[in-house]
């Protein structure tokens, strides 16, 4: 289907490397340098199935903390999902800390536009989508919510990050609010986009969990904000 792969291939997007030329510069790269074999590598863990249940798992441990407080949970789930798949989260690890040796202002500036890039697919496609729930099945309110939901949710990240001053003359490894946005930013969005993607494809859709998703994020900004806090002290503390 057009639409899904065109959303997939969005998404998808952000965790290939696609350097310019004056981000090769900075980093010290030939401009005739192929990440074709890196980026065939980053798809193949994407992909992984049980990959994805895993950070489906998590989120869902994520958003019970935000209503429970309950770090135990947060915990336990985190520290499952590094052992269960820590050979492909090291590979993930490994592509994004090349970034981190780019200028803090470039490092924002490389990750602002691939979230443009999907959040200008998402904005372009809403009535598609609408119109393919409404061929389906008439309506299904939850999920054409959930699309309205998630597409707000990621505006508001991304405003997060254009705002943010990053320094000129501090590398992005160095800056560590830095780094805890676009990690919180890419950790929703590889779990957030899921259900979307999931139901654009045919799979079975937990509705259970994904009207619990939208009674979270469907509040107010500060809500959103503090989530996103949350989510940068469980990774760097």
């Amino acid at each position: 289907m057009a639409l899904s792969l065109e959303l997939k291939n969005s998404i998808d997007d952000i965790y290939s490397l696609t350097l310019n030329k004056n981000q090769l510069r900075l980093l010290g790269i030939p401009q005739d340098y192929s990440f074709e074999r890196i980026e065939e590598e980053v798809r193949e863990i994407l992909n992984d199935e049980g990959l994805k249940k895993g950070l489906l798992s998590l989120s869902s441990a994520l958003f019970n903390f935000l209503s429970a407080v309950n770090i135990n949970d947060l915990t336990t789930n985190v520290k499952v999902l590094l052992e269960k798949y820590s050979e492909k989260l090291e590979k993930l690890d490994k592509v994004y800390k090349i970034l981190e040796n780019l200028p803090a202002e470039e490092y924002k500036e490389y990750w602002l536009d691939k979230y443009f890039h999907l959040l200008d697919t998402l904005t372009k496609n809403e009535e598609e989508f609408l119109k393919f729930v409404e061929e389906r099945e008439g309506t299904n309110s939850l999920m054409e919510l959930y699309y309205k939901v998630f597409t707000e949710l990621l505006t508001d990240l991304v405003g997060n990050l254009r705002h943010y001053e990053a320094k000129r003359w501090l590398k992005a490894r160095d800056d560590v609010k830095l780094k805890a946005l676009v990690s919180t930013i890419n950790t929703l969005l590889f779990t957030l986009s899921y259900p979307i993607l999931a139901y654009l494809e045919g799979n079975r859709i937990d509705y259970d969990a994904l009207a619990f998703l939208i009674t979270v994020f469907a509040r107010s900004s500060k809500i959103k904000d503090k989530y996103s806090e949350l989510i940068g002290e469980a990774f760097f503390g």
